[in-house]
């Protein structure tokens, strides 16, 4: 008896049912099938997985199965690392990692197959490998970088580890850690202010530059980094009454924050000589292109603000427009109403408070941002 073919689960789905009794999509001239009717959600995932491969002309069940035959006389790193780096770019197109996490992974892997090499299998790694990996990766880079280095690294391993790949956890040995946290306190301290002074702000708010001069301004006003300033949508401002509110892109947790007068002046300003270009980012370059890429390390604001600290004698090498925030943070926190503090800044209250607070007052908001108001310009 002929099967009646299924519905696709949405209109989004990309894979068709094909007569054959699986889900399949036709790629470089071929089809491909990824799954029976019955599983369209790990048809979707195999599809995902595989789509580049195919797509590049390479077959990737052969590489799986040739990873598998390895596996049994020991995975290779190569191999090993290039399963969880297929692994998230399925979580790309599901939107669930960052392009530019990804590239931090990629980068690590290939930092781990320079020094360890692609063909060394992964249960035959020893302490002395680790130590190895380790020196590699200290090299010329400063205790944050090298922590951040060994977290992803060991994702990476737990990963193979969670998905069998591995039937043990790697022997890292006692030197393969994240520096100690008062190791990090003290390259902090040596690596210069981070923070900006009422006076170096005030220098920065005498810029020309109409688009800088506002994204300042939210910066030390609301908290703004590079990619909230980039990502700022009309829909979220209401420059009338003067608040602004909307999930931050990074944590996903909702933020309001009290603009004031000269914020919404500059915003104002800069409204009035913005291209007229049909899309609802405040903030677009002359291409009507966004000013921050946040899959990309390459960002026009952070160029831009560098310029002007130099043009307004306030630059310090590594205090960058993050170091608005930072600033907003350590004046901010004079309030001592920590729990405004957070929700203007989009941090995540894990605490059990936070898991039953349901709102913070407005009045809580505003004397937050007057106080921090006041401190920039005399008041």
């Amino acid at each position: 008896m002929k099967r009646e073919k299924p519905e696709k689960p949405n209109p989004d789905f990309p894979l068709y049912p094909h007569i054959a009794g699986k889900w399949a999509k036709k790629i470089a001239g071929k089809t491909r099938y990824f799954g029976p009717w019955e599983d369209p959600e790990g048809s979707l995932e195999t599809y995902l997985r595989e789509k580049s491969d195919w797509e590049a002309g390479r077959n990737p069940r052969e590489k799986i199965e040739a990873t598998q035959v390895v596996a049994s006389v020991g995975l290779r790193l190569a191999d090993g690392l290039n399963l969880f780096l297929d692994s998230c770019m399925s979580k790309i197109k599901r939107g669930e990692l960052g392009q530019r996490s990804y590239d931090d992974y990629k980068a690590s892997a290939e930092k781990v197959l320079a020094c360890l090499g692609r063909h060394q299998p992964i249960n035959d790694l020893k302490p002395d490998h680790w130590r190895k990996l380790y020196l590699a990766i200290s090299k010329g880079n400063s205790q944050v970088t090298i922590g951040n280095q060994v977290t992803r690294i060991k994702v990476m391993f737990n990963w193979l580890l969670k998905n069998r790949y591995l039937d043990r956890e790697p022997h890292y040995g006692s030197e393969f850690t994240k520096p100690a946290k008062s190791a990090i306190r003290r390259a902090r301290a040596n690596s210069g202010k981070k923070w900006f002074s009422a006076e170096e702000l005030q220098k920065l708010l005498t810029t020309d530059h109409l688009v800088l001069r506002a994204m300042i301004l939210l910066g030390i006003n609301c908290a703004y980094g590079n990619g909230d300033c980039s990502q700022l949508q009309f829909d979220w401002v209401d420059l009338e009454k003067g608040w602004i509110q909307y999930a931050r892109p990074k944590t996903g947790v909702d933020r309001r924050a009290k603009l004031w007068p000269e914020t919404i002046k500059a915003i104002q300003t800069w409204q009035e000589k913005r291209p007229a270009i049909n899309n609802k980012l405040i903030f677009v370059t002359r291409q009507g292109n966004a000013w921050s890429d946040p899959n990309s390390c390459d960002c026009a604001i952070a160029k831009a603000f560098q310029r002007i600290s130099r043009d307004k004698e306030v630059w310090i090498a590594g205090r960058g427009f993050y170091g608005l925030r930072r600033t907003f943070e350590t004046i901010a926190g004079r309030s001592k109403d920590q729990v405004a503090v957070d929700h203007i800044m989009g941090h995540v209250d894990q605490s059990m408070a936070g898991i039953y607070r349901q709102e913070i007052d407005d009045s809580r908001l505003i004397a937050v941002s007057e106080l921090v108001r006041s401190w920039v310009f005399a008041i």
